[in-house]
């Protein structure tokens, strides 16, 4: 039996931000190419971040579903396979709290969850999840055009240097930004900054 396009949804799962313009812009437009991708599904909205969620319903901003209201809405509705696409770069604790939510839905419907973009550090340190590398490298490519350079080794040899900092945490996922290097040297270093 075919199925229709409600049968089936991906929920695009954000942190979530308070501002209007990267809400449209910026976690619109990875829901717009999910849609484009994916023209037989249903594509629908969700924040795991609450407080960023009451913030923008308290300054008279849209609504916005949290994770669990989302899949109680998808249950309700009939949809019966269900896919959770999030946003979030790695496996720390939002993403399992976000996999704990969907568990409590594992009855309503059949759900994947796909791993987050960077995935987990892999177990030992000579071993390297390959999406860091492919993310390492597009992130060098893209950021040398941007700067005007036709590559990175062109950047590289201009003395030119990226320093990605991002947010970190305590949880170990964080030990991923360690292991994202490009296989072009000279460009970009990862670290991380949290609050311990």
């Amino acid at each position: 039996m075919k199925q229709r396009q409600c049968d089936r949804r991906i929920i695009v799962a954000s942190y979530g931000t308070t501002y209007a313009d990267a809400r449209a812009h910026d976690i619109g437009a990875v829901e717009r190419a999910v849609q484009v991708a994916y023209p037989r599904w249903a594509v629908r909205r969700a924040f795991t971040s609450q407080p960023i969620i009451n913030r923008i319903q308290a300054h008279g901003g849209e609504k916005v579903d949290n994770l669990g209201q989302a899949l109680q809405r998808a249950a309700d509705e009939g949809v019966r396979t269900l896919v959770i696409l999030p946003t979030h770069l790695l496996r720390g604790a939002e993403y399992e709290r976000l996999v704990a939510t969907a568990s409590q839905f594992r009855n309503a419907m059949a759900i994947a969850i796909a791993e987050p973009l960077l995935g987990m550090a892999a177990s030992n340190a000579g071993s390297v999840n390959p999406n860091l590398r492919a993310v390492a490298d597009a992130v060098a490519i893209a950021t040398a055009a941007d700067a005007g350079y036709g590559s990175v080794a062109t950047a590289a040899q201009d003395g030119c240097a990226v320093v990605l900092v991002g947010h970190g945490s305590a949880h170990e996922a964080s030990a991923v930004y360690t292991r994202c290097r490009p296989r072009q040297r000279g460009l970009v270093t990862a670290t991380s900054l949290s609050a311990r």
